[in-house]
């Protein structure tokens, strides 16, 4: 029984990390759109222009509101990845309760759901593309 909870836990400790580098990657490809957004902002602003400003200076704007929201998730991942080596350390073999394998089953559960989420988003970001 302890070698299947070692297993679902180096599982979910690659799913963390695999989850990390994936919000990594979106964090770049969100500072190269903001880039390219700040490069078409105008240099002089006129009455004809000024919509467009406002639109561009809002879309840059929400770039990075999303870039910070990535960052806040990656530093969540590495807690969660953090609690959960030291709950393996600090647990002798075979003392895994019940109570800690549930915990570690809603944590997968919750690592699948924002599996499906983040596919939501990479599929959001090759339309913007």
């Amino acid at each position: 029984m302890s070698d299947d909870i070692k297993i679902i836990t180096d599982r979910l400790l690659k799913k963390i990390e695999e989850s990390r580098d994936c919000l990594e990657h979106d964090v770049k490809e969100l500072e190269t759109l903001e880039k390219h957004l700040i490069s078409l902002l105008p240099k002089e602003v006129n009455y004809r222009s000024k919509w467009s400003l406002e639109e561009k200076i809002k879309t840059v704007t929400e770039f990075s509101n999303s870039k910070l929201r990535l960052r806040q998730e990656i530093n969540k991942t590495l807690k969660d990845e953090i609690t959960l080596r030291k709950q393996i350390l600090d647990r002798k073999e075979g003392e895994l309760t019940a109570d800690d394998i549930r915990k570690l089953a809603e944590e997968i559960s919750e690592i699948n759901k924002e599996d499906k989420e983040s596919g939501e988003t990479e599929q959001n970001l090759k339309v913007i593309k």
